[in-house]
């Protein structure tokens, strides 16, 4: 009996990536859904900045086989983001309702 190869999560990049990333950031009202602090989609000149807006966590991270989807992220602001991966947490701490 053959293993069957792991199957690559879904990952997106450019326009699609973006579209994610506002939906779910739309969905969360630039709210961090861990802390509650605002956690804009763009900065103030309208572009997005990593340092500044809000960014997607996975629920179940791309190392592990998670995916780029709606059900698999929410939206975090820069600081619970950050100190997520600074403390090697990565835990799931909540999921949004959609």
């Amino acid at each position: 009996m053959n293993p069957q190869p792991k199957k690559k999560p879904t990952r997106l990049k450019g326009k699609d990536r973006t579209k994610l990333r506002i939906k779910v950031g739309l969905a969360a009202l630039q709210r961090c859904q861990l802390c509650g602090g605002y956690a804009p989609i763009y900065d103030q000149d309208g572009l997005y900045n990593p340092f500044v807006c809000g960014q997607l966590r996975h629920v179940i991270g791309n190392g592990a086989g998670g995916p780029d989807t709606e059900e698999n992220t929410e939206w975090w602001c820069v600081k619970c983001h950050t100190d997520e991966h600074a403390k090697g947490t990565m835990t799931t701490i909540r999921k949004r309702s959609l």
